[in-house]
């Protein structure tokens, strides 16, 4: 796990420090005045940008009113690394455990549910431009890949190099 200092903060505060990393999402903390302990951090390697994502939310939600084409144009592959968190778009819906991944549509309304415990990702954003190109074809959100998946495991160890994520 990369060594990330979480601290208490308003959820206002919770709310916009998400934002800063990718736009249009609402944070739930599941109780009035709540404060939810989290951490954000940005790191870009080799061209890709991410987000070590550390929280005690009980809900991140990205509805589709809240979605902006200027902050659509990438995927977010999400990697759990501590705790679970269910993650839900379009008709996917997964419950991710340490190792799990799922890759997100920026351009589509987005749910993930942590059930208030402490949970951390590292989440990287993929240019959608890029990733299309390479496959041939428009990516559907929600993929989803188990910890115990080979891709999942060359992935984890990409992160673990450059980003200082590890299981």
């Amino acid at each position: 796990l990369a060594n990330l200092t979480t601290t208490t903060m308003p959820p206002d505060a919770f709310e916009d420090a998400i934002n800063q990393i990718t736009s249009g999402f609402q944070v739930r903390t599941g109780r009035s005045g709540g404060r939810p302990r989290g951490f954000f951090a940005t790191q870009e390697v080799c061209g890709l940008q991410a987000a070590h994502v550390a929280c005690g939310a009980t809900s991140i939600v990205r509805p589709p009113g809240r979605i902006r084409r200027a902050d659509s144009l990438h995927y977010l592959l999400v990697h759990q690394e501590e705790g679970h968190a269910l993650m839900h778009q379009e008709s996917s819906a997964h419950r991710l455990r340490v190792g799990d991944m799922m890759l997100i549509d920026t351009m589509r309304p987005s749910d993930f549910t942590f059930f208030g415990s402490y949970q951390r990702q590292v989440v990287v954003h993929i240019p959608r431009e890029e990733l299309n190109d390479r496959l041939g074809a428009e990516v559907d959100g929600g993929l989803y890949m188990s910890a115990a998946c080979h891709l999942a495991g060359a992935i984890r160890s990409v992160l673990a190099e450059g980003f200082g994520s590890t299981d």
